[in-house]
């Protein structure tokens, strides 16, 4: 019990980590900016405003940086140890069909997630003011999904994984991953969405699978407005039809990588 809990803990540990690495990224440049802005004819809130502006205006960069430090921080303190945490990298390569299997899982079980929000008139994700430029969508669709996948699902789960069993660790671990979101919406489907992640980690021992995943589900999230067009009807016969396709493409992988393991 008290190995889960340090395990539990030292999860955490990770995660406020990457938390801490952005707030300091922001600070320090909100910082820069009032400093440069500071004059005796303007006061605290007139040269903070522009700092706080820029902030807004740059997440994509203050994103990057902060995936890179909270990359260095966490790779250095957990990755290079051999001890309790030692984790080392889940990576493996993968059959194009495979790749092409997990790419229309993600699409299908995207699908299944968005239309359930839409269906029942409980999404509140808004993109329709947000500049979906090229930097945009390497960052958010690329860049952060691979990140958190290499966080969540590679470090924290292993981390867990060591000293608890599968079923608390998915769960946790599903938890942790949802807490940080913003919306009450996002808590609740980011929660089921790593859920899924965590199953298919277990069942294929690799992030990069999980991180196709999770890329398509931030570009199909993109679109998801979209979906408002759709009738109840249609909006039921897409929510049936991309439920079945991602059970059955799951299962068939589950089954592919349980086989491969019996081989091994």
């Amino acid at each position: 019990m008290k190995k889960s809990i340090l395990a539990v803990v030292s999860a955490v540990i990770v995660i406020l980590i990457y938390i801490l690495s952005q707030v300091l990224v922001q600070y320090i440049y909100a910082f820069v900016v009032y400093f440069r802005n500071l004059d005796p004819n303007r006061d605290f809130a007139e040269a903070l405003f522009p700092a706080i502006s820029n902030i807004n205006n740059n997440k994509d960069i203050f994103s990057l940086i902060t995936i890179a430090l909270a990359v260095v921080i966490i790779y250095y303190h957990y990755c290079r140890r051999k001890g309790q945490y030692g984790i080392s990298f889940n990576v493996k390569s993968l059959k194009s069909v495979d790749c092409i299997i997990w790419m229309i899982f993600g699409v299908t079980l995207s699908t299944c997630f968005y239309m359930i929000l839409v269906f029942f008139n409980i999404i509140d994700i808004d993109v329709s003011g947000v500049e979906i430029g090229i930097r945009y969508f390497l960052v958010s669709c690329m860049v952060v999904p691979v990140f958190e996948e290499w966080l969540y699902r590679n470090v924290v789960m292993t981390i867990l994984l060591k000293n608890m069993h599968i079923i608390p660790t998915i769960i946790i671990q599903a938890f942790l991953f949802s807490v940080i979101h913003a919306s009450n919406t996002q808590k609740i489907y980011t929660f089921f969405l790593a859920l899924v992640l965590g199953v298919v980690m277990i069942e294929t021992n690799n992030f990069i699978v999980t991180s196709y995943i999770h890329i398509v589900f931030n570009v199909v999230g993109l679109g998801v407005i979209d979906v408002y067009s759709l009738n109840t009807v249609a909006r039921g016969v897409v929510l049936f039809v991309s439920t079945v396709i991602s059970v059955v493409l799951l299962l068939y992988e589950i089954g592919k990588c349980n086989k491969n393991k019996q081989l091994n």
